[in-house]
C-alpha cells in the first residue's frame, strides 16, 4: 500500500488507552493478542498447536473478499465524525452526520457521493472536482511558512498560514451547525499538520484537498486549528486513531443500483439549507 504508517500513535489521541499500535489490535478485555494454542489430548509432550488468524481472502468475487486499507478516524467541526479509508487504488471519506460516503477510485478517479440510506448518488468526473473545493467559503492564502515537526509520534510538517478573514466554519451551507458566538468570529491565521508517513498518490491528494477545502495541502490533514487575534486556538480537525484494517471488498468498491440525484436530494435537507442560507443572506444554488 502506498498509504502506510510506520510509527505508533501516542495515548494522547486515544483517551483511556495506554498505547495504540497501527497494526492489528487485541480484543477488548484481553491482556494481549496471543495466538491460541491447543495440545493434543492425552499427549503431555506434544507441542502446542498454534492457530493464527487466517489471512483475509482478497480475491474479488469470493464470499469473504476483503480489502486492506489504512483507516483514519477524525472529528471535524464542519462534518463531525469522519472516517477516511485509503488504499493503493483509491480513497474514501465517510461523513456520518450527513450520511454520505465519498468514493473515488482509480484509474478514472470518478467521484461518487452516495447516500446509502436513500441509495442516491451524485457523480463528478475528475475534471469537475480537480483543483476545486467542496466548501462554499474558500480559504484564501496570503502567506505561509513550513517546518519539520511530528504529531502523535508521526514525522511530518507543520504549516502556518496567514489567510483572508474567514468564519469559524468553512461552508455557509453548514450554518445550521454553528453557534451564535462562533458564527460572528473571524480568523486570519491557520495551522495544520500533515504526515510524511501517509503516502498518497497525486489523485488521492487532490481528492483530500477537495474534501478538506484546502487546495494545496496535498495530504490528509491530521490536525488543524484556526487562531484568533489573541492567539487562542479553535480546533477544526482532530485525528483520533490511525490503523491498518481489513474491510469487506463490497464496502470499498463503488455502490451499485443507485439513482442519480442533486445535492438537494442527496442531503435530504433542502429546507434546512435554504433557511440557513436565507439567514446569512447568501445564495444556495442547490447543485
Amino acid at each position: 500500500m502506498k498509504a502506510s504508517v510506520d510509527s505508533k500513535l501516542g495515548s494522547e489521541i486515544k483517551p483511556g488507552a495506554a498505547s495504540a499500535k497501527l497494526e492489528a489490535r487485541s480484543k477488548p478485555g484481553a491482556a494481549s493478542a496471543k495466538p491460541e494454542t491447543r495440545s493434543k489430548r492425552g499427549d503431555a509432550s506434544a507441542k502446542p498447536e498454534v492457530r493464527s488468524k487466517p489471512e483475509a481472502d482478497t480475491k474479488p468475487g469470493t464470499l469473504n473478499a476483503k480489502k486492506k486499507v489504512l483507516r483514519i478516524e477524525q472529528k471535524t467541526v464542519g462534518y463531525g465524525a469522519t472516517t477516511i479509508l485509503i488504499a493503493d487504488d483509491g480513497i474514501q471519506f465517510a461523513i456520518k452526520t450527513k450520511g454520505l460516503k465519498y468514493y473515488c477510485l482509480g484509474p478514472k478517479w470518478l467521484l461518487v457521493i452516495h447516500n446509502p440510506k436513500l441509495n442516491l448518488a451524485k457523480e463528478e468526473p475528475m475534471r469537475a472536482w480537480k483543483g476545486t473545493s467542496i466548501s462554499k467559503e474558500r480559504i484564501t492564502e496570503i502567506s505561509r511558512s513550513e517546518s519539520s515537526s511530528s504529531l502523535y509520534s508521526l514525522p511530518g510538517k507543520r504549516v502556518k498560514l496567514e489567510i483572508a478573514p474567514v468564519d469559524s466554519y468553512f461552508s455557509k451551507a453548514e450554518a445550521m451547525f454553528r453557534t451564535s458566538t462562533r458564527s460572528a468570529k473571524k480568523f486570519q491565521k491557520m495551522e495544520y499538520f500533515v504526515s510524511d508517513s501517509i503516502r498518497l498518490s497525486k489523485e488521492q491528494k487532490l481528492l483530500a484537498d477537495y474534501v478538506y477545502g484546502m487546495t494545496g495541502a496535498g495530504d490528509v490533514i491530521l490536525k488543524e486549528d484556526l487562531i484568533d487575534g489573541d492567539g487562542k486556538r479553535f480546533p477544526i480537525i482532530e485525528t483520533e486513531s490511525i490503523k491498518e484494517d481489513w474491510i469487506p471488498l463490497s464496502d470499498w468498491i463503488y455502490p451499485k443500483g443507485y439513482k442519480a440525484a442533486s445535492w438537494q436530494e442527496l442531503l435530504n435537507q433542502k429546507k434546512d439549507l435554504e433557511d440557513a442560507a436565507s439567514i446569512l443572506d447568501t445564495l444556495y444554488d442547490g447543485k
